[in-house]
């Protein structure tokens, strides 16, 4: 049980580092899945994750964060123009991207229970 209360007080230790240093940035509970998978109860039992700055958007009914990367973000929210020479195309991926209404977050995992 001891470890158990380690981890959890490492990831709240570092959850309220986050927002010391950021007191400005939103707080974002990421929960999993697998905590909420029907509604047969009125709470769910869960435990704190890790925490994290991040920047995230909601696109096509799915959150899709910064550190995902550029690549994969792009590849599923853009195309490239036909005539884009192939040396241009890594410059157009990060202008697409960065273009897109970012918003910077501190994101806290809510994890199954330990």
């Amino acid at each position: 049980m001891e470890k158990v209360i380690e981890i959890q007080k490492k990831n709240l230790l570092s959850l309220f580092e986050l927002i010391q240093q950021n007191p400005d940035l939103p707080i974002i509970p990421m929960v999993n899945y697998e905590i909420v998978a029907d509604d047969c109860a009125m709470y769910w039992m869960a435990s704190w994750g890790k925490a994290r700055i991040d920047s995230y958007i909601l696109r096509d009914d799915r959150v899709w964060y910064l550190s995902d990367g550029k690549e994969e973000i792009f590849e599923n929210l853009f195309e490239f123009p036909v005539d884009l020479p192939k040396e241009q195309e890594e410059q157009f991926i990060e202008d697409a991207v960065s273009s897109l209404p970012w918003i910077k977050a501190i994101m806290v995992k809510i994890e199954l229970p330990n």
